[in-house]
């Protein structure tokens, strides 16, 4: 009986050293997954630390980012306001020149002398049919035109500088001659062969215009 006792003891003896072995390996696991939980729970909280960090800046970035935009309105509006209110002053000014604005008008024409010799005439009047009349009792043979010289053609202004004044213009026909620039026009008989088409480039008016001097040759006498 005492062997199968001692045989049972040394059994249990074993046993339990089995169990102490699994226990120590449990709680070496135990101790490994503890030690990991703690790293892992440390690493979360940093993540909750960075995430609140960078949250708090994304607040602040948006803040700042809608205040720059308020600022940036501000100043749009602003800007708007000064342009629209610089668009008014033109308005004004430009209603304002034009109803003080006078429109006159030019008109160019002819008065032949003798063959081959005109008098090309251009006068700037603020009443048309003023002008047209002035022309129709003082100049009845004037030839009128509404709007480079050639061999054999010459065209010499009556006085230099050509200029109009508006104090003068404004009271013809009382003095046509300052209202007007009348240039002489020579065709040499025999070598005028082309058409005449002097261009006279206008100055110191809005829109500037170019009237041109048109004239044909003058016939040859027949002996020629």
């Amino acid at each position: 009986g005492y062997e199968k006792l001692k045989a049972k003891v040394a059994d249990n003896e074993v046993y339990i050293t089995e169990i102490l072995e699994k226990k120590t390996e449990v709680e070496g696991k135990k101790q490994i997954i503890t030690e990991d939980y703690e790293k892992l729970k440390s690493k979360v909280a940093d993540m909750e630390d960075q995430y609140l960090k960078e949250k708090q800046i994304i607040i602040d970035d948006n803040q700042n980012l809608k205040t720059e935009i308020s600022e940036k309105d501000k100043v749009i509006i602003k800007l708007t306001s000064q342009v629209e209110k610089q668009s008014q002053n033109e308005k004004q000014i430009l209603n304002a020149l034009f109803q003080n604005d006078v429109l006159y008008t030019g008109m160019m024409y002819h008065e032949e002398k003798k063959i081959g010799y005109w008098r090309a005439i251009y006068s700037v009047v603020r009443d048309l049919e003023v002008l047209k009349q002035y022309i129709s009792t003082n100049h009845p043979n004037a030839e009128l035109e509404t709007t480079q010289l050639q061999l054999g053609w010459t065209v010499d202004p009556d006085r230099e500088p050509m200029e109009l004044f508006q104090s003068t213009i404004d009271h013809f026909p009382l003095n046509p001659l300052y209202s007007s620039c009348s240039m002489s026009v020579y065709a040499e008989i025999g070598v005028a062969k082309k058409p005449l088409h002097c261009p006279i480039k206008l100055t110191g008016i809005d829109p500037s215009k170019i009237v041109y001097i048109n004239k044909s040759p003058p016939a040859l006498p027949p002996s020629m």
